[in-house]
C-alpha cells in the first residue's frame, strides 16, 4: 500500500511516497522513501529495515540512501523485493522482474537459483586455495598481452572502501592516456625512452605501482576519488555506473568512450574466446564484471601456476625410449562476492603425453585471460569460468 506525506523544510514542502519493502521469501524487512521537491530541484530515496521488536518498537536501520536517484521501485502496483544493494526486483504474484535489467524470470525459478548458488556460500569476502593437478609429458604455451602491457594499480591508491571498481576505472584512464595523453598529463620528454615524446604519466614501467613518483600517485588518487563519487561506490558499484562514470570523465577530454560487449549473462556465463581474444588483438583491454548481479556468488579467480618437473615413477617405456611423467599444479583463489578486473592478455597452455608407440597426445588444454585483478597483481581466469556477469572492450575515439 502506497501513502503520501508532507514534511516542512526550510519552508519548503517535500513529498515523500513511502512502499512496504519484502524480502526474497515475501517477508515484510522494511520501507522505501522516495522524496521529491520540484522548486528545490530534489530528488532521492532511503531504503530502511525494520528490526523493530517487542521490546524495541522503534528500532529502524537506514541501508541505503541516495540524493539523486529515483527510486528504483517504479510500479505501484507491484511488490517491492530486496535483496542487496543493487538487487531490486517486483514481484507480480507469478513473475521477479529486476527492476535496472529489465529481466524477468519465474518466482520459483529465481529462489530455486539463489538457494542454490547463491545462499549457500558464505557472505564473506575471504579467499579459499584449491589446486589442480595432473600428469603430462612435454608442454606448450603461448601468451599475448596489449603492446604496452596494462597498469595493475591497487586499491591502496585511496583510503576510500569498495574500490575495486574505481580502480579497474583509473587503470582504463592511465592506459589510455598513452595514447590520448591529454587523459592525465601533456606529452613530456622521456630519455628512458630515447627521444620520442611520451606522456608524463607513462612512466618507463608505468605498470609497477613502485616505480610511480609522489605526485603521479596523488594524482591518480584523485582520479580514482572522483570515479569513486560518480561510480556511487559507496556499498559497491552498479554496471552501469561504472560505465557511465568513466564516459563522463571522457567526455570531459572531449573523447567518446566506446564499450563492444562481449558477454552478458544473467545468472552468470562465459566469455567467448574468439570475441576477447580480438579485442585484445586490437588493442582494447576488457572490463569484465564478475557476478555483478550476486554478491554471494564464488568465482575461480587463478592466482599462479607452478609446473614441477619431479620424474614421477613408473615410467613410461616405449621402444622410442623413456619418458618421464611430469606434475603440473595450478594454485588458484576463489572469493566470494562480486568484482571487477580488467583483462589485458590472454594465455594458452597444451600439455602432452605419449602413447605407447610413442605418439605424441594432448592431455589437457587451457585457456586464460590474464587481468589486472585490482590488488596491485596480475591473475588468471579460466576460459572455462561461468561466473562472468558482463564483459565488454572499452576504447576512446576522437
Amino acid at each position: 500500500m502506497m501513502s503520501y506525506e508532507n514534511c516542512e523544510v526550510v519552508n519548503k514542502d517535500i513529498k515523500l511516497k513511502k512502499e512496504k519493502l519484502y524480502s526474497i521469501y515475501l517477508e515484510n524487512i522494511g520501507n522505501v522513501y522516495e522524496f521529491t521537491n520540484e522548486e528545490l530541484d530534489l530528488i532521492g530515496y532511503v531504503i530502511e529495515f525494520d528490526n523493530s521488536t517487542k521490546e524495541e518498537k522503534w528500532n529502524y536501520e537506514i541501508v541505503e540512501i541516495t540524493l539523486n536517484e529515483v527510486s528504483p521501485y517504479v510500479n505501484p502496483n507491484l511488490d517491492n523485493i530486496y535483496f542487496s544493494y543493487g538487487n531490486y526486483f517486483e514481484y507480480d504474484g507469478v513473475n521477479i522482474y529486476d527492476t535496472l535489467n529489465q529481466k524477468m524470470v519465474d518466482y520459483n525459478l529465481f529462489i530455486d537459483y539463489i538457494e542454490e548458488n547463491v545462499i549457500s556460500f558464505s557472505s564473506g569476502s575471504y579467499p579459499v586455495s584449491s589446486t589442480e593437478e595432473y600428469l603430462y609429458t612435454n608442454y606448450s604455451s603461448s601468451q599475448t598481452e596489449l603492446q604496452y602491457g596494462f597498469p595493475y594499480l591497487h586499491t591502496d591508491i585511496s583510503d576510500l572502501g569498495s574500490n575495486c571498481s574505481p580502480t579497474a576505472g583509473t587503470s582504463i584512464i592511465m592506459y589510455w592516456d598513452l595514447y590520448h595523453s591529454d587523459l592525465i598529463s601533456q606529452p613530456a620528454f622521456n630519455p628512458l625512452k630515447s627521444t620520442m615524446l611520451y606522456p608524463y604519466y607513462y612512466v618507463y614501467d608505468y605498470k609497477n605501482w613502485d616505480t610511480l613518483t609522489s605526485s603521479e600517485k596523488t594524482r591518480l588518487g584523485e582520479i580514482h576519488d572522483d570515479l569513486w563519487y560518480d561510480m556511487n561506490s559507496s556499498g559497491g558499484t552498479l554496471d552501469y555506473y561504472f560505465y557511465n562514470a568513466l564516459q563522463d570523465y571522457f567526455d570531459n577530454e572531449n573523447l567518446d568512450l566506446t564499450r563492444n560487449i562481449i558477454a552478458y549473462h544473467y545468472f552468470g556465463g562465459t566469455v567467448p574466446w574468439d570475441d576477447y581474444t580480438d579485442e585484445i588483438d586490437d588493442g582494447r583491454p576488457v572490463v569484465i564484471h564478475l557476478f555483478q548481479l550476486w554478491f554471494y556468488q564464488e568465482f575461480e579467480l587463478m592466482e599462479s601456476y607452478s609446473i614441477n618437473y619431479t620424474p614421477i615413477p613408473p615410467y613410461i617405456y616405449t621402444i622410442y625410449g623413456n619418458y618421464d611423467l611430469d606434475e603440473i599444479t595450478f594454485n588458484y583463489m576463489t572469493y566470494s562476492g562480486a568484482h571487477t578486473v580488467v583483462g589485458f592478455g590472454y594465455k594458452t597452455m597444451n600439455f602432452y603425453s605419449v602413447n605407447f608407440y610413442g605418439n605424441s597426445y594432448l592431455v589437457h588444454s587451457d585457456n586464460f585471460m590474464i587481468i589486472a585483478n585490482g590488488w596491485g597483481e596480475i591473475s588468471y581466469i579460466n576460459s572455462n569460468s561461468d561466473a562472468i556477469y558482463k564483459a565488454y572492450g572499452i576504447y576512446p575515439t576522437n
